[in-house]
């Protein structure tokens, strides 16, 4: 995999919306999201009773940790140990076993980044050694803990997106084509690439060879009009 640890709230916002099943196959609808605490609805509590957020991220710690954590309420010191569980299971590499019941964690030795910058390489190739969505613009992995975003203002300008170099700084148009754009999706990954844990990497071109410019680690998003 080679991904980082993922955040407990970042998780958790994934997830709203979503019903995941226990290790016992109890189902638990993740309602929304509220200061410091996640509503879980479930079959007795449809209206959704709250979870600490931080009884989560204290598991995934010692799951990344320890490879493997006991999903019981002494074990957790936690009375919701089951939607715990649940939520771990979301994580990727994650597995479930029982008796007892548990969720283990397989972890790769991340890739290492082979290119420099100046080299150039196919886009399809990028995207089988490192992940990442190879039709869009703004491409965060799920397998390496890369965000690779792409710049051809030759191309991107039919579009709306103008991006533009003021010396060393890249002003990037991200995502959205009309009015002001919004912090989700592409944009999002952007803005919190380094709370995810993920390397910026910058590459001109959009398709076929691109060239890779090299690791940054903060850009400038404007609105198109």
């Amino acid at each position: 995999m080679g991904q980082a640890r993922p955040n407990a709230r970042h998780l958790l916002q994934s997830l709203v919306g979503r019903t995941i099943n226990t290790i016992a196959g109890r189902p638990n609808t993740v309602l929304e999201i509220r200061a410091d605490t996640v509503i879980v609805g479930t079959t007795s509590s449809p209206q959704g009773a709250p979870v600490e957020i931080a009884e989560i991220e204290a598991a995934l710690s010692r799951l990344y940790s320890e490879g493997e954590i006991v999903i019981s309420v002494a074990n957790l010191e936690s009375h919701r140990s089951a939607f715990i569980g649940a939520v771990l299971a979301q994580v990727p590499g994650a597995s479930t076993a029982t008796r007892p019941a548990r969720i283990r964690l397989e972890i790769e030795q991340p890739r290492t980044w082979g290119l420099m910058p100046g080299d150039t390489i196919r886009r399809t190739e990028l995207h089988g050694l490192y992940g990442g969505n190879r039709q869009r613009g703004i491409s965060p992995s799920s397998e390496t803990p890369n965000l690779l975003i792409f710049s051809d203002p030759a191309s991107g300008v039919q579009h709306g997106y103008m991006d533009f170099w003021d010396g060393e700084t890249l002003h990037y148009y991200g995502e959205g084509q009309h009015g002001d754009q919004q912090m989700t999706d592409g944009n999002r990954a952007i803005l919190e690439h380094a709370e995810q844990g993920r390397s910026l990497r910058v590459f001109e071109g959009a398709g076929g060879e691109v060239k890779y410019l090299g690791l940054s680690s903060w850009m400038t998003s404007r609105s198109t009009k």
